[in-house]
C-alpha cells in the first residue's frame, strides 16, 4: 500500500471540533463493512450474508477499512499487550479481522446467525483467538467483559443507545477504548455517477428503521465514554461496472430476496445509469474511511 501524501494532527482530549488525521492511498484490495444489529431486521440480514457468500470472491465490498487506519489505531491508542476486544453487530467480519493481530482474543457479536457464518471464513491472525456469539447488543451481560476495546463498524445508527451504553458499560472497564469506523463512498467529484447511482437504487430499496442518532457525539453525550480522538483516510479504488451493480444488491434494504421480482429491473436500470461514467467498463470510485475514538472514563 503507497501513500500519495499524509497529514497528522492530533486532537486534544474531547475536542468539540476534532481535526482529523487523514491520507491520500489506494485501498482497491482491502474490504470490509459490518452489518446491522435489530432483531427486527434479522431475517433481511441474513439474506444479505447469503448474497455476499454466494458472490465471493468476485464481489467487492463497498468500501474498505485500510490495514493503516487499523494499524494507527492499535499503535496510537491500545495499551501495551491487550487482550480482548469484541466487535459489535459484527456482520461478516472484516473489521475484527483487521484488528485481530492486535489481540489475543476476539469476540464477534452478531444478532444473525447467517452473518456469522459468513464471519467464520475471514482470515483471522494465527494468534488470536477467535469466538462468535449470537445475540442483540443489548443483550449482552457482564461475564463477556472486561474488554480491553470495543468496536463498532458502520452500524451505530442501527443500534438502539441507552440499552447499548448500558450494556458497553457491562462489558467494559475504565481506560476501555470504543472504537468507531466507517467507510463509504465520498461525495466528490470523482463520483459524478453516485448521485445518480443513489437515485435509482432509492427508488427500488425497502427503508430501513433508524434506531438511533448516527453521530458518534451525540450517541455518547451524557454517557461515562468520553471523546479521544478522530482519524480519517481517503483513496481511490478501480470497480467494474458489473461489480458495482451487484454491489447495490449486498445491502439489507436492496438485496435480491427483498426487491424479489423488481431485482431485475433495478440491475438493467443500474447499468444504464453507470454506463456513461465507465471507461472500458471500469469506474473510478473515490472513498473514505474514518474513526472516532472514545474512552471509558
Amino acid at each position: 500500500m503507497t501513500f500519495d501524501r499524509f497529514a497528522f494532527l492530533s486532537t486534544a482530549l474531547c475536542a468539540p471540533r476534532p481535526h482529523l488525521c487523514v491520507a491520500q492511498i489506494d485501498i482497491s484490495s482491502c474490504g470490509g463493512k459490518p452489518a446491522g444489529e435489530p432483531r427486527a431486521r434479522r431475517l433481511v440480514y441474513d439474506r444479505t450474508a447469503v448474497v455476499l457468500r454466494r458472490r465471493r470472491p468476485r464481489l467487492p465490498h463497498p468500501v474498505a477499512y485500510p490495514p493503516w487506519l487499523l494499524t494507527t489505531l492499535a499503535e496510537r491508542f491500545l495499551p501495551a499487550h491487550p487482550r480482548r476486544l469484541a466487535d459489535l453487530a459484527a456482520g461478516t467480519g472484516r473489521l475484527a479481522a483487521g484488528f485481530s493481530p492486535y489481540f489475543e482474543e476476539c469476540l464477534l457479536i452478531d444478532s444473525s446467525p447467517e452473518m456469522l457464518a459468513e464471519a467464520r471464513h475471514q482470515a483471522y491472525a494465527e494468534t488470536c483467538r477467535v469466538s462468535f456469539l449470537c445475540t442483540r447488543v443489548e443483550d449482552l451481560t457482564a461475564d463477556l467483559g472486561p474488554c480491553d476495546a470495543v468496536s463498532i463498524g458502520r452500524a451505530l445508527h442501527l443500534l438502539p443507545r441507552q440499552p447499548t451504553l448500558d450494556s458497553l458499560e457491562r462489558i467494559t472497564a475504565p481506560g476501555s477504548l470504543i472504537l468507531l469506523c466507517e467507510a463509504g463512498t465520498r461525495w466528490d467529484k470523482l463520483n459524478a455517477w453516485f448521485g445518480p447511482c443513489r437515485a435509482v437504487g432509492g427508488k427500488y430499496k425497502n427503508p430501513g428503521p433508524r434506531v438511533a442518532d448516527s453521530k458518534p457525539y451525540a450517541f455518547f453525550a451524557g454517557s461515562p465514554f468520553e471523546h479521544l480522538d478522530s482519524m480519517a483516510v481517503a483513496g481511490e479504488q478501480q470497480i467494474a461496472l458489473d461489480d458495482l451493480v451487484e454491489r447495490a444488491f449486498s445491502y439489507s434494504t436492496s438485496n435480491r430476496a427483498v426487491l424479489g421480482d423488481r431485482a431485475p429491473s433495478m440491475a438493467d436500470e443500474l447499468r444504464d445509469t453507470l454506463q456513461p461514467f465507465a471507461v472500458a467498463g471500469v469506474i473510478t470510485e473515490a472513498v473514505f474511511c474514518q474513526a472516532v475514538v472514545f474512552r471509558r472514563r
